[in-house]
């Protein structure tokens, strides 16, 4: 649970950021591709960046001056790692390129530079020492139930992306895939006593709004409670 609401919290702060950087140098302000205030990357990244320093700080034992020296050139390789294949799968995926590098004069193709590579360990260890207390502090006080909520926007992404009429891809198109997880699905919900939600009706799909509905109304009693 507390992974999940670091990605959703850095994927929303990495929008801001990311959003009023490009309001500042642009004129106008953008993050990501996807529809609703998140860009999930940053959620990714943060991931990243807390467990991989967690690791390194319970086996290093060393002095944390040390320790922040290793963690810092760890980080800035792997989310350069993470950065360049962002780009490439945007790129593949969306025939779309939201940056490029070539004109920075330590690059390294369209999607990575040696200036961005230091600002992104820069940033890795400003936010274990610095932003990563003050996100923990408010997770703290978000209740579980509200993690729930913070799944709507991957949802609406979703439902938009569909009503542009872009093709699905190929877990949407394979009928053996979407059976396969449903019956997984299933079998977890029998072991963990999941509350399932049926989602179509004599084979048909339900629309997002009846199912959203169907699932506030089991959450409702819940917040009452609180």
């Amino acid at each position: 649970m507390y992974l999940i609401n670091c990605f959703f919290i850095y994927s929303i702060i990495g929008f801001i950021f990311e959003g009023l950087f490009a309001l500042i140098t642009k004129n106008h302000f953008s993050s990501g591709i996807l529809y609703g205030p998140w860009t999930p990357i940053y959620g990714f990244g943060a991931i990243l960046t807390i467990v991989i320093s967690n690791k390194i700080f319970k086996k290093m034992h060393k002095n944390r001056i040390t320790e922040t020296i290793v963690t810092f050139f760890v980080l800035l390789v792997v989310l350069t790692f993470i950065e360049w294949l962002g780009g490439i799968i945007i790129e593949k995926i969306f025939d779309k390129t939201l940056w490029n590098y070539k004109n920075y004069k330590y690059n390294l193709g369209k999607y990575i530079t040696l200036e961005m590579s230091l600002i992104w360990g820069i940033t890795s260890i400003l936010l274990i020492y610095l932003i990563k207390p003050l996100i923990d502090k408010l997770i703290k006080h978000i209740p579980k139930i509200l993690t729930i909520f913070l799944y709507m926007p991957v949802e609406i992404s979703k439902q938009l992306k569909l009503n542009r009429n872009e093709p699905a891809d190929g877990h949407e198109k394979d009928q053996n895939y979407l059976q396969n997880s449903e019956k997984a699905y299933i079998e977890l919900s029998n072991i963990y006593d999941f509350v399932t939600i049926n989602c179509s009706t004599k084979g048909h799909p339900k629309d997002i709004e009846t199912i959203n509905d169907k699932l506030y109304q089991i959450v409702k009693p819940l917040l009452h409670k609180r």
